[in-house]
């Protein structure tokens, strides 16, 4: 589909300026509304001119202008000129984040963050929507930065069907490659679709470089780690990226307001292996739970040979048969050592050895096969979130 010249009047209203830009499925151009003096709008072009689409694009701008989001542009019009469809918002003047990077390099990470919150907060309300609204195109060239630094998410609800068919790198056409996960390049697309393209669009602020394509993440190729590229980054920044950016949308964070509270250090985050609780088998769950308590079991042994060598360290034991017992976690019963006297507690010249040294003589109702008690701590029982009997060994968002 050709570009619009500048000077261009759409619907008797609109003289399209310059482009802004092309995003997934249109172009996004820079309008005057000739109705008056000073207003300027966004016009987001529909590509896609099946009878099918168009009637989809109407109903969804008919939904999208009842929003209102400190957050979100007005859209306040839409209609069909000389066969192509147009959406019509307000526009928001300043940098988008794209250029704002290219211009500076990485951003402070306060900056980044506060900015973040505030799409996540838009983000948040449209997934609020019945239906559900799915930006699908979330990216540093969709937030604009406004003079007074204020975030807003544009280019956003605009047709949300890909090419029957076309399963391949053309298909993020409906997304943005690096940006756009791999479930978009077959079409299916939720909530946490919005998650993953906002975790690359913090990679890249925070980092200056652009995230890999998800279908090579897919492929099993390494993302940088966002502290690899920039030291200064915090621990719990990158792996808010690092979790929302996973290929499997159940081990991303699975609302908006997940995302939001670990920025904000309400909950920990993931690391690089993303969500666990509901992801792992039943199985696995199994597995992690018998590997603690072989821990415990591993420690409670070492403490009870600790303990029993300080009690023989300190008796001078004679060359009689002495009782002795091997540490075990399942017994106390003692084991009867060889009659040969060691050579360790072979008794010096001159003393008597018919008759034990007094301080190897137990007290009455003193075992000497008996260990000083040892403390075994108890693990910590792990919280069961997803209601099905069995602990998840995390506490995250």
């Amino acid at each position: 589909m050709t570009t619009l010249p500048a000077g261009t009047i759409l619907a008797n209203r609109y003289q399209i300026s310059r482009p802004l830009g092309r995003g997934g499925m249109g172009t996004l151009y820079l309008a005057r509304d000739t109705r008056f003096e000073r207003r300027y709008v966004a016009l987001k072009e529909n590509s896609n001119r099946s009878p099918e689409a168009q009637t989809q694009f109407r109903l969804e701008a008919e939904v999208l202008a009842t929003l209102h989001h400190p957050n979100l542009p007005a859209v306040t019009d839409h209609f069909i000129s000389d066969g192509r469809q147009f959406l019509v918002m307000d526009y928001v003047k300043g940098e988008n984040l794209e250029e704002q990077v290219m211009r500076l390099g990485p951003l402070a990470e306060a900056q980044v963050l506060d900015q973040a919150k505030q799409v996540l907060d838009a983000l948040a309300y449209l997934h609020a929507q019945s239906p559900p609204i799915i930006h699908r195109d979330v990216k540093p060239a969709n937030i604009r930065i406004t003079p007074e630094g204020k975030a807003i998410l544009v280019d956003f609800g605009v047709v949300k069907y890909m090419v029957p068919g076309q399963f391949t790198a053309t298909a993020a056409r409906a997304g943005s490659p690096g940006y756009a996960p791999i479930e978009q390049y077959a079409g299916g697309t939720d909530q946490r679709s919005d998650i993953y393209s906002m975790g690359a669009t913090l990679y890249f602020a925070l980092t200056g470089q652009e995230p890999l394509e998800a279908p090579l993440l897919a492929a099993g190729q390494t993302l940088p780690s966002p502290r690899q590229l920039n030291p200064v980054i915090s621990r719990r920044a990158e792996e808010t990226i690092l979790r929302a950016m996973q290929s499997e949308a159940g081990r991303r964070f699975q609302s908006a307001a997940e995302m939001m509270a670990a920025l904000q250090g309400e909950c920990t985050p993931a690391l690089a292996g993303g969500r666990i609780g509901k992801s792992i088998t039943r199985q696995q769950k199994f597995i992690l739970g018998g590997m603690v308590g072989l821990a415990a079991m591993i420690f409670c042994l070492l403490a009870t040979w600790a303990a029993w060598g300080a009690i023989t360290s300190r008796e001078t034991l004679t060359p009689a048969l002495v009782p002795t017992e091997t540490p075990a976690a399942a017994t106390t019963a003692p084991i009867v050592t060889s009659a040969t006297p060691q050579p360790t507690n072979t008794v010096p010249p001159g003393q008597p050895t018919s008759t034990p040294a007094p301080t190897s003589t137990p007290l009455s109702g003193q075992s000497t096969s008996t260990p000083a008690p040892t403390f075994t701590p108890s693990p910590t029982p792990l919280p069961d979130s997803d209601g099905d009997g069995i602990a998840n060994i995390h506490d995250q968002c």
